[in-house]
């Protein structure tokens, strides 16, 4: 769930949802974990959560460690 109100104004448009038409996710689970995901206080006005996870509970989402190992799978699926 996006958290609207504890997001910076000018940063709002990072948080768009697209279709299907627009995006993909080459037949793979959502990834939470994946580099390439904000974290839960990414764009933050107020110090508090501007994403909380729908249907698992996890404290930290995102991260910048390396490629989540889905990041390689999509790599593949996309560029081999």
């Amino acid at each position: 769930m996006i958290m609207w109100e504890n997001i910076e104004q000018e940063y709002e448009h990072n948080f768009n949802k697209y279709d299907e038409s627009t995006v993909t996710q080459f037949g793979f689970p959502y990834d939470y974990g994946s580099v390439m995901h904000y974290s839960s206080y990414g764009f933050s006005t107020n110090g508090e959560p501007t994403i909380m996870p729908l249907y698992v509970y996890l404290d930290d989402i995102g991260q910048r460690d390396g490629f989540s190992a889905t990041d390689v799978d999509k790599l593949d699926a996309m560029y081999c």
